[in-house]
């Protein structure tokens, strides 16, 4: 039980540490520049609003409260099998996670986004390892604990896809310009765009994940929102993609919340019966 809770307490410092250093880092207090100033200096056709990234101020708050409650469960007081159960299933991952998502906005930060983009696939393909272990689609909301947990693991999932199709319209951005033809990045950014949101969508719609589509449609939005706003950023054809992946992410993200209401809602009514006959 002590290498439980030593766990527990580890992966609740690193994931306040790391998402400590995204806020700082992402407020000028490190390298002088944000994550979205950055992404200023290299415009794409699916350039993001300044904005975009305070989403991770709303990641890090659900991320280190699951991750407290997590340690909290571990309490001779408040002990929950099921939940030190689901801390052992995903042993060192998050620490590995944490610093696979700081090294990539590091690397970002400085120029290097190659480096980041494999950096950022690790933090994906780690946290789609650590909700398979946890069986994340199966934890229900009737604890602070799990409803934290589903939530924070969920969106912090999402956005992740988002940053990774930033990350990748940006680099499609410099192959074109070495080959003097735009025309390229154009149709990049929309095989890009089409091919990351669906399978996000169809992640969760698989596994009623609405927090991940809520992700997707913020992400969107935040670039629709640029070319709206912005007489550099207008791009006509791309709009019309916006438009249509935003509407189906908001679509998707109202049907999964739905389904996780109506999942809730079934078995509540199964565990009432239950217990009455009992």
């Amino acid at each position: 039980m002590s290498a439980i809770r030593t766990l527990a307490i580890l992966n609740f410092l690193i994931t306040c540490i790391n998402f400590t250093w995204i806020i700082l880092i992402d407020n000028y207090a490190v390298f002088g520049q944000s994550i979205s100033s950055t992404l200023d200096k290299y415009p794409t056709y699916l350039s993001p609003v300044d904005f975009s990234h305070k989403i991770w101020v709303l990641i890090a708050a659900i991320m280190t409260t699951a991750t407290y409650l997590m340690f909290h469960s571990t309490h001779k007081v408040s002990r929950s099998m099921k939940t030190i159960r689901n801390i052992s299933k995903i042993d060192h991952l998050l620490i590995l996670n944490q610093f696979f998502c700081g090294m990539s906005l590091v690397f970002m930060l400085n120029n290097s986004f190659v480096i980041s983009l494999i950096f950022m696939i690790a933090t994906l393909l780690t946290i789609i390892i650590i909700n398979k272990r946890l069986e994340l689609h199966k934890i229900t909301m009737y604890s602070f604990t799990r409803y934290f947990t589903r939530l924070g693991f969920s969106l912090y999932t999402g956005w992740i896809i988002v940053v990774i199709i930033y990350t990748i319209s940006i680099l499609c951005g410099k192959f074109s310009y070495s080959l003097s033809n735009p025309n390229i990045a154009y149709t990049f950014n929309i095989i890009i765009l089409v091919s990351f949101s669906a399978a996000a969508l169809f992640y969760a719609f698989k596994y009623s994940f609405p927090a991940v589509s809520s992700a997707l449609t913020w992400g969107i939005f935040c670039v629709a929102f640029k070319q709206e706003t912005s007489h550099y950023y207008q791009y006509p054809g791309m709009k019309y993609w916006l438009y249509t992946i935003f509407a189906l992410a908001v679509l998707f993200t109202l049907i999964n919340y739905y389904r996780c209401y109506h999942s809730r809602k079934i078995e509540k009514e199964l565990r009432e019966r239950l217990s009455s006959i009992s």
